[in-house]
């Protein structure tokens, strides 16, 4: 697993959302973002701790995806395509929350932003002679 979790490091797949919603079931879209990934079936499925006939059952005809592995799934794929694909069915689109960095990066570049304006308003002044 951890050799698997080196391999993807940092290489998060993009797909663009024409391509998911070509999918016609979910089964289509978890084919797709397991193809995208380009790990084999047999890395994912020791991954995921999941029994090769059950992966082929699932892949084939008749199985069914555990829900409860489905985020580790999307994780180890590197792209969220079921996720998307769910979304539009559904008639949404997704946007990822802000976390805790982004909100800190705004909060920065708000003050910093604030002290430029000071030091324009300082220079504007010294340039008048003023200070």
């Amino acid at each position: 697993m951890e050799q698997l979790q080196l391999l993807l490091r940092d290489q998060k797949k993009k797909v663009s959302s024409e391509v998911i919603t070509t999918c016609q079931t979910f089964k289509d879209s978890l084919k797709l973002c397991k193809s995208i990934s380009g790990l084999e079936d047999k890395q994912l499925a020791m991954a995921l701790e999941i029994d090769q006939g059950q992966w082929a059952r699932i892949f084939g005809n008749g199985g069914h995806f555990p829900e409860n592995k489905l985020m580790e799934f999307m994780n180890l794929c590197q792209n969220k395509v079921p996720l998307i694909w769910l979304a539009f069915r559904c008639g949404y689109t997704l946007a990822p929350l802000m976390d805790e960095k982004d909100r800190q990066i705004e909060e920065l570049q708000a003050a910093l932003a604030e002290k430029d304006k000071e030091i324009e308003v300082l220079a504007k002044y010294r340039a008048k002679g003023i200070i």
